[in-house]
């Protein structure tokens, strides 16, 4: 009797644990029910039968098997299989309130936080986490643009880029060699002409062939385009500046002077020659002089000039002078006589007098004896001065004669001439007498006498 209730009494106690591990198997089959459908776990405990304070009996085989698999299996915690889904189902109603349930998208999402959150994955969602992932990789990873080009695309950019940067580096420079030349739409003289460049202007070729350049000019404040003849133009080099640049004078300068547009852009082009001492020479520098001139020559008197005209004048105000009343323009006469004396030692420095000689002085005299005096000492008097053996001097001396002599002839008379009234006039009207006194002297020319002669009686007739 006494063993037959020790015999139900283990009974219970196997029949109570069996029963523990049982619940505790199905409240975590729910929670993993719940996490998968996004609800928050739900804890179930399990309310076990109280126990008497009595010594546990040993379990016999078979009760230490089915604990054993019974503690397996809620530390693996399987998803549920189909006949285990309406219990997990009924336990999850319990547990979750009718609130919980998620929109499609949330669900989603906090699946996907769950499987991050979780510690342990089974073998199918590993392989299911593994699935997923390289899709993953590949959306969110971007392909490196060249290396999604075919080869062949990949070394055409290459080659047409090295042909660009070729054709950079070997872009060559030329120098317009004629006075106002016409760049043009096309590689043809009947094209339309959309610019004109300067001489000497120096420009980048793009592209040429044998009669045409294509060249880049600054219009305004751009930079355009356009073609221009290859008979216009010089090739440039920077090492041969001062070749190319003697080249284009000898081109471009006649002695018996050219039209205004050939003489101001000549005088402009060895004017930048000269600051820049490119060309800086005697030779050089008296022919830029008489460019000036030139060009001064064809300006027409005020009210008929055109804007290439004002503007050369306005640019250039410090080197000219306007003549009154003829309303004439002329090269400054200072700037010959400076010349001549930077190159004093040159053999050019003679020739350099003489044009200074020859330029004109701004006003007229009319009838003032002083006036006539101060012309003929500055112009053929100072050549006389410096170069009193020069190779013009017996024309200096002629000329001068030829100036003195109306006024010698009048000097009894007075009826066309008139003298010095003031005390500074007469002073300094006795000062130009004895100052081409003395240089007519030194000459050694026998005509010297008649200019002498002239002399005092210009002294004598207006003292």
């Amino acid at each position: 009797m006494i063993n037959l209730r020790k015999k139900r009494r283990l009974n219970v106690v196997t029949l109570a644990i069996a029963s523990g591990f049982l619940t505790l198997s199905f409240a975590a089959v729910s929670q993993n029910a719940q996490i998968k459908k996004g609800a928050k776990p739900t804890t179930t405990t399990a309310a076990a039968p109280a126990k008497k304070k009595s010594p546990t009996p040993a379990p016999n085989k078979k009760t230490a098997k089915e604990t054993a698999t019974a503690s397996k299996k809620a530390k693996a915690a399987p998803t549920p299989k189909k006949n285990e889904t309406a219990k997990s189902k009924l336990v999850s109603a319990k547990s979750s309130p009718k609130s919980s349930a998620k929109k499609p998208s949330e669900k989603t999402s906090a699946k996907q936080a769950a499987i991050k959150a979780a510690p342990k994955t089974s073998g199918k969602q590993a392989a299911k986490t593994v699935a997923v992932k390289p899709k993953s990789v590949t959306r969110n990873t971007r392909p490196n643009k060249s290396s999604s080009k075919p080869a062949a695309k990949r070394l055409k950019a290459k080659t047409e880029s090295e042909t660009i940067a070729s054709s950079t580096a070997e872009q060559t420079e030329v120098i317009v060699s004629a006075p106002s030349v016409a760049v043009r739409n096309k590689a043809n003289f009947n094209a339309s002409e959309v610019s004109q460049v300067k001489l000497g202007s120096i420009l980048k070729v793009s592209e040429k062939n044998p009669a045409w350049y294509k060249v880049q000019f600054l219009d305004g404040t751009k930079i355009s385009v356009g073609w221009i003849a290859a008979s216009s133009v010089n090739s440039f080099d920077q090492s041969e500046k001062t070749d190319i640049y003697r080249r284009i004078v000898e081109r471009n300068y006649k002695p018996q002077g050219t039209d205004f547009s050939t003489s101001a852009e000549l005088y402009e082009f060895l004017t930048h020659g000269v600051e820049e001492n490119v060309i800086s020479s005697a030779d050089i520098e008296l022919k830029r002089l008489l460019a000036l001139r030139d060009a001064l020559k064809a300006v027409p008197p005020a009210g008929s000039q055109s804007a290439a005209h004002q503007n050369f004048l306005r640019k250039h105000q410090t080197s000219v002078v306007c003549s009154e009343p003829s309303n004439q323009w002329h090269a400054r006469s200072n700037l010959f006589w400076d010349l001549r004396k930077k190159y004093a030692s040159d053999p050019l420095a003679d020739t350099i007098a003489w044009e200074a000689a020859q330029n004109p002085l701004p006003g007229e005299c009319e009838s003032y004896v002083n006036c006539h005096l101060f012309y003929a000492r500055m112009t053929y008097g100072e050549y006389l001065n410096l170069h009193p053996n020069g190779a013009r001097a017996a024309e200096a001396l002629n000329n001068l004669t030829n100036r003195l002599q109306p006024m010698a002839a009048d000097a009894v008379r007075k009826s066309i001439y008139s003298g010095a009234s003031q005390t500074g006039e007469r002073a300094e009207f006795n000062n130009l007498i004895i100052e081409l006194r003395t240089i007519v002297s030194r000459l050694r020319f026998s005509e010297r006498e008649r200019t002498l002669l002239q002399l005092k009686q210009i002294a004598e007739g207006f003292r």
